[in-house]
């Protein structure tokens, strides 16, 4: 068996101008303090700008210590980000004391690199009992040009 390319006849190839983006959240509500156990938030400086039900946006400073050595936010730095806001989206469902959870999954493709702020705009997708399915989208937060994209899969064990 020969796998042949599909013909399309010489049609131009179809090709998106601006990537189409998760609507912007609403209601807006004030910022809700991110934990303060452990240094890596700190580090990082993630700020949270909006919190609602399944829903969380996030921003990152550029600053040296997220950079590479040609001045882009490091793709590492960008995929703390994402697995952080991912893990946040699905803690603003459960409303009990004591639980857990692990991310355990996580695909992420980059679109293009940035040399200033970036916010990541996660949206709870699907739960399924434990899992929590959140689709994650990083851009420049002053053009919103798209850099990275992707889906954190969560599994939180809630108390009982």
């Amino acid at each position: 068996m020969m796998y042949r390319a599909p013909h399309y006849g010489g049609q131009p190839i179809r090709r998106h101008e601006k990537p189409v983006l998760l609507p912007p959240p609403t209601p807006l509500l004030p910022p809700y303090p991110l934990p303060e156990k452990g240094k890596y938030l700190q580090k990082l400086q993630v700020q949270e700008v909006h919190r609602s039900p399944g829903r969380v946006r996030l921003t990152m400073p550029c600053t040296p210590d997220h950079c590479d050595e040609q001045g882009r936010v490091h793709e590492g730095a960008i995929a703390s980000l994402m697995d952080i806001a991912g893990t946040v989206a699905s803690w603003t469902i459960p409303q009990r004391l004591n639980s857990r959870g692990a991310t355990v999954g996580m695909m992420l493709s980059f679109c293009g690199s940035a040399q200033e702020e970036v916010t990541a705009d996660a949206c709870l997708q699907q739960r399924s009992e434990e899992m929590f399915f959140n689709t994650v989208q990083i851009t420049t937060t002053a053009t919103g040009r798209l850099v990275a994209m992707g889906n954190v899969s969560y599994r939180l064990l809630e108390a009982r």
